[in-house]
C-alpha cells in the first residue's frame, strides 16, 4: 500500500463559504480526526478555526471521511490502514472491525 498524507487538502474543495458560521471571508480546508470513522476535512473560516467544536452526527462523519477519501484517491479501507483505526492483531487477536475507547 503506498504512503498518502491524511491531512492533504490539495484535493479537496476549497471555495464557498465557512461551514460553521456561513462567512465567506478567510475561508480554508482543514482536515479533523473523528474517534473511530477516519479523517475528513471542512471548510472553516479563521475564527471559527480557533473556536470550533466539531460535532457531527455518525452517517454525516461517515459520509464526509468518505468524501475526504475520494479527495485523497484512496479508499475507506486505505484510509484505515493508513491510521491504524483498525489494527490487524491486539491483545485478543485478529482485530473484529470494531472501534474501541
Amino acid at each position: 500500500m503506498r504512503y498518502r498524507d491524511l491531512d492533504d487538502t490539495s484535493g479537496c474543495p476549497n471555495h464557498g463559504p465557512c461551514e460553521q458560521c456561513g462567512t465567506e471571508e478567510d475561508v480554508y480546508t482543514s482536515t479533523f480526526q473523528s474517534w473511530c470513522t477516519g479523517v475528513f476535512c471542512l471548510r472553516l473560516c479563521e475564527n471559527c478555526t480557533d473556536t470550533i467544536d466539531v460535532r457531527l452526527d455518525v452517517l454525516t462523519t461517515m459520509n464526509r471521511v468518505w468524501e475526504h477519501c475520494d479527495h485523497l484517491g484512496i479508499t475507506v479501507d486505505e484510509m484505515a490502514d493508513i491510521s491504524g483505526i483498525f489494527p490487524e492483531e491486539n491483545e485478543l487477536g485478529p482485530s473484529p472491525g470494531r472501534c474501541s475507547p
